[in-house]
C-alpha cells in the first residue's frame, strides 16, 4: 500500500510527498527519507538512491510504498520502503 501519512496540503498535484534525504549517522542506518510532515516520519529506501539525489540534505518529491515485513533491520530509525518515483525539488 502507498503510504498516506502526509496531509493533502503536503503533497503536490501528482501525489508526491515532500521529503529530505538525510544521512542518519547511527549504526546500521545510512540514507533515509525524512518526510516534511508533522511527525517528520523517516523511511529506509530498499534500494540505493541514484547519485543525483545524494547531495547533502537533498530535497525531493517522492512516492513510495511501505514494505510490510517481519524481518529485523539494523536501523531502527525508520520503516523500510520501496521508492515508486522520485524527483528533485527545486523550491524549499
Amino acid at each position: 500500500c502507498i503510504c498516506t501519512i502526509a496531509k493533502a496540503k503536503e503533497k503536490d498535484h501528482d501525489g508526491f510527498q515532500k521529503a529530505t534525504i538525510i544521512n542518519y549517522n547511527v549504526e546500521g542506518c545510512g540514507l533515509l527519507l525524512q518526510l516534511e510532515d508533522s511527525l517528520h516520519s523517516r523511511f529506509i529506501p530498499s534500494k540505493p538512491l541514484e547519485k543525483k539525489f545524494l547531495k547533502r540534505h537533498g530535497r525531493v518529491w517522492v512516492k513510495f510504498a511501505v514494505i510490510k515485513t517481519s524481518q529485523m533491520s539494523t536501523c531502527m530509525a525508520g520503516r523500510p520502503c520501496d521508492i515508486l518515483a522520485i524527483k528533485r525539488r527545486r523550491s524549499w
